[in-house]
């Protein structure tokens, strides 16, 4: 029997398979594991990169059955934000649709607003966020963002009053525990599942969503006392995706070793763990103490061109030494998980690595793991082929033939940053 929860996990995990039919075929061409120079690696990647604007008003155009040209998505989101109170402002409709980036960053808030224009349920919401944002899914363990995700799920109960309601209560909530800022804070204990919290959120916020309310009140009563009673479990910052790095980069568990004890086993050497993705400051061996030393002439690259074509995204992926020892305290972007997890499985099957004929096998392993912790453990989304930092990982592996895929990786890195 299909629960909140186990609905919402198999959601995300398929959406790789079950929306967009380029995003598709382009999956299942990886998976035939072609052999690629890392030049030509370099260029199919570039190639398939579509920038934000054009990916966004081919969204919002099928959805309203529109033109696909500026003039006409900037009206129809601009005609529903003034029926539903959004506010949609110039800089915003003129940074998403007018200006030709590769990527854009969309906030929490925004992202709520967008989709509330174009009456997208929770399943469609997910859908936007992964095959048009390429940004990962509201955050169940952050209130403000479970706020969002309860109001698109009760559209049908809130109308066009969703985005006002959904304000409402997030200032309700915001005073709620400023009034309680001095008094002492139950917290989840720390022997308990982060993880664990993370889907039984998710299932609970997912079953308030599709339950009959009569009316809007009861609704909303119903949901700040869900809020109130699960306070403690809205950590402000993912502590699932949190332990969920340190077990796969330091603490190891049963069937997983550590990253940095099969680091040592390998080299020798002790892998620092917080500029092992650095080399701001090598001087002599690059590759000593590092795995992501194709990054070297990345600050050189960012002098001479503009932010949004580096394939590695600073909201991203951070690998600045106190940028990486900072993510405790303000959580673990997205493609530090990915790059981990690559480096990870990489080092676990370091003896298949060179063998091209087994790289089909690694690769359908890579995925589905990947997409399994990223999803199940950590609430994000699970692996986009046509993402340039998840592609950048993918072709690592697909795309190396009898070259260790880390090698391939910063090979590829290299010719980027000198281009």
């Amino acid at each position: 029997m299909d629960t909140p929860e186990s609905k919402n996990s198999e959601e995300l995990r398929s959406l790789p398979e079950k929306h967009g039919a380029y995003t598709v075929g382009m999956l299942e061409s990886l998976k035939e594991i072609e052999p690629l120079s890392t030049t030509d690696a370099l260029s199919e990647l570039t190639m398939e990169i579509f920038p934000f604007n054009e990916r966004l008003t081919a969204f919002v155009s099928q959805r309203f059955g529109i033109a696909d040209d500026v003039k006409s998505v900037k009206k129809a989101l601009r005609q529903s934000g003034n029926e539903k109170g959004l506010g949609f402002s110039s800089a915003n409709l003129s940074q998403w649709i007018t200006k030709e980036k590769w990527e854009v960053y969309v906030s929490p808030r925004s992202i709520f607003k967008l989709c509330l224009a174009m009456n997208l349920d929770l399943a469609e919401s997910q859908r936007f966020c992964f095959e048009c944002l390429y940004q990962n899914w509201l955050n169940y363990r952050v209130a403000e963002e479970a706020i969002y995700i309860f109001f698109i799920g009760c559209q049908d109960v809130f109308g066009n009053e969703a985005y006002e309601k959904a304000i409402e209560t997030l200032k309700w909530y915001q005073s709620e525990i400023a009034s309680k800022a001095n008094m002492p804070r139950s917290s989840a204990s720390e022997g308990e599942s982060a993880a664990g919290y993370t889907r039984l959120l998710g299932g609970k916020i997912r079953g308030l969503s599709e339950t009959y309310f009569s009316s809007q009140d009861g609704a909303i009563d119903a949901f700040r006392s869900f809020l109130q009673s699960n306070q403690r479990l809205f950590t402000g910052i993912q502590r699932s995706a949190v332990e969920t790095y340190d077990l796969y980069f330091k603490e190891g568990g049963i069937g997983i070793r550590p990253l940095i004890d099969m680091y040592k086993e390998k080299y020798g050497l002790t892998l620092p763990e917080t500029s092992y993705l650095d080399n701001a400051y090598v001087q002599e061996d690059s590759q000593r103490k590092r795995l992501l030393w194709g990054t070297m002439n990345r600050r050189a690259w960012l002098e001479e061109n503009e932010r949004d074509l580096d394939v590695l995204q600073d909201r991203e992926i951070r690998t600045e030494e106190h940028a990486v020892g900072r993510m405790r305290e303000n959580g673990i972007p997205r493609g530090n998980m990915v790059a981990l997890l690559f480096f990870h499985f990489c080092f676990e099957n370091d003896a298949q690595m060179t063998n091209g004929a087994l790289k089909e096998a690694l690769f359908d392993s890579f995925y589905q793991r990947t997409n399994t912790v990223l999803t199940d453990e950590c609430g994000m989304m699970p692996l986009h082929p046509r993402k340039p930092l998840d592609g950048l990982f993918l072709r690592s592996i697909a795309r190396s033939g009898n070259k260790h895929p880390i090698e391939y990786l910063n090979q590829v890195l290299m010719e980027f940053y000198s281009m």
